[in-house]
């Protein structure tokens, strides 16, 4: 599957007149595209415990602070 969506780049550059140029520009976007995801998947994996385990504890103080961390 890897290799299934990695190789529109090459096929980009191989089918297109410039496509060098086309290539480094979808080759952007779809870093871009990572870098949204891999976000989603931090607070997917590893906050959402972090934060069940806060808002169950009565005090729910380190909730705030904890979001702003993850932001910075």
């Amino acid at each position: 599957m890897f290799a299934y969506t990695r190789l529109d780049g090459v096929l980009l550059e191989r089918l297109l007149p410039g496509g060098k140029t086309h290539a480094e520009v979808y080759a952007g976007a779809y870093r871009l595209l990572d870098a949204c995801n891999m976000l989603g998947f931090m607070f997917a994996s590893l906050l959402l415990r972090v934060f069940a385990r806060l808002v169950k504890d009565p005090p729910h103080t380190g909730v705030r602070s904890l979001a702003s961390l993850s932001f910075s």
